[in-house]
């Protein structure tokens, strides 16, 4: 299951399959295809990491538990 969150700023997901930052790039394409602006940042949220950190491709990685401070 995909749950994809969006604003003009940002475009988050929770983690719940091995891909999940392929699919956030692939809706940025898909906004950007339809006239949308270009999020400024796409996030994975996940349960299982301790840190965060950005991938390669631009994808944010962070724990759910990251965000509580």
């Amino acid at each position: 299951m995909l749950n994809i969150h969006s604003s003009s700023h940002l475009i988050f997901s929770i983690y719940e399959k091995k891909d999940e930052d392929r699919n956030l790039l692939k809706v940025k394409e898909d906004i950007i295809k339809a006239g949308g602006k270009s999020p400024k940042s796409l996030i994975v949220i996940t349960k299982m990491t301790n840190s965060s950190y950005l991938k390669d491709d631009g994808v944010y990685v962070t724990s759910i538990f990251a965000l509580k401070n």
